[in-house]
C-alpha cells in the first residue's frame, strides 16, 4: 500500500530488450520522475509472440539488470519465464495483479509495437 493507504502506481514495463538501450532508460526515468511512477516493473518476453528470434532469455534479463541498475526504484522480473509459453502479456498482468491486489499497474511498452497490437492475444481485454 502506498503512504496514504491507497494503491501503489506500478508500471509494467514489458517488452524484448534485445538489447535494453538508452531510450528504455530514459521512458523509465519519464514513468518515475514525471508520471509519479512508484516502480517500475521491467519484464523481458519470455518468447517472442510473433516468433521472432531472440538473444537467450537469460542473457537479456542480465543485460536489464545492468542497464537499469543505477535506477531507484526498479525491479527487473524473470516471470514470464515462471509463468512458460505462450508468453502473453495479458497473462504477465494477470499474475502480477494476483501477486499484488495493492498494485495499481499501468502497462508500458514500445511504440514499435503498439502498431501490432491487433495481434496481441486479447489486446482488447489487456486494455480494460
Amino acid at each position: 500500500m502506498a503512504e496514504d493507504g491507497g494503491p501503489i502506481e506500478v508500471a509494467l514495463y514489458g517488452g524484448s530488450f534485445d538489447p535494453p538501450h538508452v531510450a528504455h532508460v530514459m521512458a523509465i526515468a519519464y514513468l518515475r520522475t514525471v508520471l509519479g511512477m512508484t516502480r517500475v516493473v521491467v519484464v523481458p518476453v519470455y518468447a517472442h509472440a510473433f516468433d521472432k528470434e531472440l538473444t537467450p532469455f537469460r542473457h537479456r534479463l542480465k543485460m536489464c539488470e545492468l542497464a537499469f541498475a543505477d535506477l531507484r526504484g526498479v525491479e527487473i522480473s524473470p516471470l514470464e519465464q515462471e509463468l512458460g509459453l505462450p508468453s502473453w502479456t495479458l497473462r504477465t498482468v494477470q499474475e502480477l495483479a494476483r501477486r499484488h491486489p495493492h498494485w495499481r499497474l499501468r502497462l508500458t511498452i514500445g511504440a514499435d509495437v503498439l502498431a501490432d497490437a491487433h495481434r496481441w492475444h486479447a489486446f482488447e481485454q489487456l486494455v480494460q
